[in-house]
């Protein structure tokens, strides 16, 4: 279990449903098995095991989260036990950090797969150290975003727990390319195209603190529909920490809003304080594209943050130019 966050409320609950559901699963699980948690989500941490199933936990154990970690989205701040306060002393991502109880005995548990040295890297990688068990290795690992680490440690107990080699381990973290719209890039005419799907709060301001530790000027498309697929309620908008794009206003060369939500999205960043000389709203996607890719030079980036029949409707524009395969075939 990796996590749970608010996402698409309108059709999978709050989170605690969503838990609890998670929770009735493993408890059908058969004697023998392992269940590996998230420690860093004190809701994945604090899932109870029946006689019999093995647990083992990963998590992040740095010095100190590093520069831009820190996501302004809380999620869950009570212990799910009694429903105290959490005291945390460090936070890597939305809830995801050490904690502890403010009355209970409830704690983060020490993780059996560690990730203890993270360095930024060129084009979003970093340079990691990855404790499994008694052993250490060392290894570039190419995708950009905090959740990418996340699921590269969860990938790693897997394989731990499965009794892989550590070489083996490295040799297939060090390989591993993005899911299609998901930090996908792609070239069109000489021209980088940066897809960093969003859907949820916490999500989408992982996104943006990627994206905005790129040196500007900064091209970007938001493209957000509501489709059933994307959650019929945008109000989530409203808790993305779309303010960081008027902390870097000077570094922004335009905001292209589209979707069939762009005029809720250019709303939004009217508030967020972002100048509205910088937005250019276009609700058709193909439009929008086309305006974005002739609004970037060759040899710079289009940064594209699209809801996901958003992300599917502009990939299947760039397979009929030619440009990617069909998402199906990847």
């Amino acid at each position: 279990v990796t996590n749970i966050f608010q996402d698409q409320l309108d059709r999978y609950g709050e989170v605690e449903t969503v838990r609890r559901m998670i929770q009735k699963g493993i408890n059908s699980l058969a004697k023998g098995s392992c269940l590996l948690l998230n420690a860093d989500d004190p809701l994945v941490a604090a899932m109870a095991a029946g006689e019999g199933i093995n647990r083992l936990y990963w998590g992040f154990e740095l010095d100190s989260p590093p520069p831009g970690y820190n996501n302004t989205t809380s999620g869950p701040n009570a212990c799910p036990l009694c429903g105290s306060p959490l005291l945390y002393s460090k936070i890597y991502f939305s809830h995801l950090g050490h904690y502890r109880c403010s009355r209970c005995s409830f704690r983060r548990p020490d993780p059996d797969v560690k990730l203890v040295k993270r360095s930024p890297g060129k084009n979003g990688s970093s340079a990691i150290r990855l404790a499994l068990g008694r052993n250490t290795i060392d290894l570039t690992f190419p995708l950009p975003g905090v959740y990418n680490l996340y699921n590269a440690l969860a990938a790693a107990a897997a394989a731990y727990i499965a009794g892989i080699e550590p070489s083996i381990v490295k040799q297939s973290l060090e390989k591993a390319s993005p899911s299609f719209g998901r930090m996908e890039q792609l070239e069109v005419g000489g021209k980088k195209l940066l897809f960093g799907l969003i859907k949820n709060p916490a999500g989408a301001n992982e996104v943006l603190r990627t994206f905005l530790e790129k040196p500007g000027p900064l091209r970007l498309l938001l493209a957000i529909n509501d489709n059933y697929a994307d959650g019929t309620d945008v109000s989530w908008l409203w808790d993305v920490d779309f303010e960081r794009l008027a902390v870097r206003e000077k570094d922004i060369a335009f905001v292209i809003l589209s979707g069939n939500r762009g005029e809720d999205m250019a709303l939004r960043l009217k508030y967020a304080g972002l100048s509205p000389s910088l937005l250019l709203t276009e609700k058709n996607c193909d439009k929008a594209l086309a305006a974005g890719l002739e609004r970037t030079p060759e040899g710079t980036e289009l940064l594209l943050l699209p809801t996901y029949t958003a992300m599917l409707e502009l990939r299947k524009l760039l397979h009929q130019q030619g440009h990617t395969r069909p998402f199906e075939e990847e």
